[in-house]
C-alpha cells in the first residue's frame, strides 16, 4: 500500500488559557492525524517548548506525517500543553478536517 506524506508548519497559537498563576507558561504542541475521526494513522509529533511564551507561543515548527491509509478524509489533531512539575496540562486544542484529493488517483 502506497503512503502519502503530509507536511505542515505549526506557526503559533493565540489566547491560550493561562494555567500558571505565577510566572510564564512554557507551551508545546502535540499533533497527529486520524482517519475520518476513527483511528490514528500517523505518529505523534511534538514541537519544541516555547520557553516563557505565555498564552501566545510562536514555534514555526515544521512536521512531516506519513499517511499509510488510502482514505480521503482525515482530521489533524493539535493539543497544546504546558509542562508542569508533576504533570502536563492541556491549555488549547484544535481539530482540522482535510481531504486528500489524490487518494482515489491510481496513477500515484
Amino acid at each position: 500500500m502506497a503512503s502519502r506524506r503530509l507536511e505542515i508548519v505549526l506557526h503559533s497559537a493565540n489566547d491560550l488559557y493561562d494555567v500558571k498563576h505565577f510566572g510564564t507558561m512554557d507551551p508545546y504542541a502535540m499533533l497527529w492525524v486520524a482517519e475520518g475521526g476513527r483511528g490514528v494513522v500517523s505518529e505523534q509529533c511534538k514541537t519544541e517548548v516555547a520557553k516563557k511564551a505565555g498564552s501566545c507561543p510562536v514555534w514555526n515548527y515544521p512536521m512531516r506525517f506519513q499517511l499509510e491509509s488510502r482514505k480521503n478524509s482525515y482530521i489533524l489533531f493539535c493539543e497544546i500543553k504546558h509542562g508542569g512539575k508533576l504533570f502536563d496540562r492541556k491549555i488549547g486544542e484544535v481539530q482540522v478536517p482535510f481531504t486528500d484529493l489524490l487518494a482515489g488517483d491510481a496513477s500515484r
